[in-house]
């Protein structure tokens, strides 16, 4: 299954997008576009498919029936911050987030709504259980430059 989180370089508002499978995408105007760093997190239960955006800790925007009972399989590629015209390929350099990205995280579990408040009021963030920073930052490609304190 495709997933992807992206950002849209040519809407002044950034607006986000998560894609579940093919034709299955979610908006949320949620505004990072103002070299403020933010907190953004993006929930899914396959259960019902109910979803829900967060900003700063704060939801900014909520559905239903997205890919009720679907489930994200073992095995497939996790690509940040590119459009990807097929599974983990053909990228374009001009779709391609530009900025800056710390502490990503994914978990196997809808993190509640105090939770992602309370990750997003510190740097103390835990480490998700599916996939963590570490591995994030640790298998970079492209033009991706990572730097550390």
């Amino acid at each position: 299954m495709d997933a992807q989180l992206q950002c849209d370089p040519n809407d002044e508002r950034t607006n986000t997008d998560y894609a579940l499978k093919e034709n299955s995408i979610v908006n949320a105007d949620i505004g990072i576009e103002d070299d403020d760093w933010h907190h953004i997190c993006f929930t899914w239960s396959s259960a019902n498919g109910d979803y829900e955006f967060f900003k700063d800790g704060v939801s900014v925007g909520s559905g239903s029936g997205l890919h009720s009972g679907g489930h994200i399989t073992s095995g497939g590629t996790t690509v940040i911050g590119q459009d990807q015209d097929t599974v983990g390929g053909d990228f374009d350099a001009d779709q391609a987030f530009v900025g800056a990205l710390t502490q990503v995280n994914v978990w196997g579990t809808v993190l509640s709504a105090s939770d992602i408040k309370a990750q997003a009021s510190t740097c103390h963030i835990s480490q998700g259980s599916v996939n963590w920073w570490s591995q994030f930052k640790d298998n970079v490609h492209g033009g991706v430059i990572v730097v550390e304190p």
